[in-house]
């Protein structure tokens, strides 16, 4: 098991636990607002894929701004996951950041929850 923060890609870091029988990863962004993320997505399954957990939730409390492409990691990650009988939660946006997800549809796929408890319970 991965336990501690560890650097991704691009200057975002992540957190790694885990609770309830999930891989936890919760989400450090880059100083810089609009950093892209199209290497994130391979770096963070690089990391699950080196675990046997396949139900994974992401906390993006630390997330002010959500870009598109931050959007396509969820995504690519929800999708590798399904793939494999897996399970992508994600946990504790921002208020904007839950509009942007919201308007793009994709709480329809992937619903967010305020809390870890939420998300695995």
């Amino acid at each position: 098991m991965i336990e501690g923060t560890r650097h991704l890609a691009n200057d975002w870091w992540g957190t790694f636990g885990s609770f309830e029988g999930w891989l936890v990863i919760r989400l450090h962004p880059p100083s810089e607002v609009f950093s892209e993320a199209p290497s994130l997505a391979d770096a963070l399954w690089n990391e699950i894929t080196g675990t046997s957990y396949r139900r994974v939730a992401i906390e993006m409390n630390d997330i002010a701004f959500l870009p598109s492409s931050l959007m396509g990691v969820a995504v690519r990650l929800h999708k590798r996951l399904s793939m494999e009988g897996g399970e992508l939660r994600v946990v504790g946006f921002r208020p904007a950041c839950r509009e942007a997800w919201h308007a793009c549809r994709l709480d329809t796929m992937m619903p967010v929850f305020d809390d870890l408890a939420g998300a695995v319970g």
